[in-house]
């Protein structure tokens, strides 16, 4: 018997949160697709719009993002004028421009509602496991 037969790919850990990864993800973007930012965008746009303005590398840390991904989105941002970045090479800071909250102000609407919709499709049970599984990988 060779090592494929002995496993089963649906039982993978990795594969399972892909997977649902992608679904949540069309949902989100049936409702933001047509706004003109990406998920990953829209994600840091909040995390600087609740901070007001924050170092570029607590961005990562709180988002657990690489480096080069937090740098790419944080470009789209930048070129949109939603946000500024200081010139510090070494901890540069984001901070959060006019056009980013008014931006704010109209993603938001969308972005609740595929939040309600996603919370009903996995229902309390699906979100206090999803907190669960976060507080233990973290």
């Amino acid at each position: 018997m060779s090592l494929i037969d002995q496993i089963n790919p649906n039982n993978c850990v990795n594969n399972r949160l892909r997977r649902a990864n992608r679904i949540i993800n069309r949902l989100y973007n049936k409702y933001i697709g047509n706004l003109d930012i990406s998920l990953g965008q829209m994600s840091i746009l909040f995390f600087v719009g609740k901070m007001k303005s924050v170092k570029q590398n607590e961005i990562g840390k709180f988002l657990d993002l690489e480096r080069s991904t937090v740098t790419r989105e944080l470009n789209g941002l930048l070129q949109k004028g939603y946000i500024k970045k200081t010139d510090d090479n070494v901890s540069p800071v984001i901070s959060m421009m006019s056009k980013g909250n008014q931006f704010l102000n109209e993603v938001i609407p969308a972005w609740q509602m595929a939040q309600n919709e996603a919370l009903q499709i996995i229902g309390t049970n699906g979100d206090e496991a999803l907190n669960l599984l976060l507080n233990k990988i973290k």
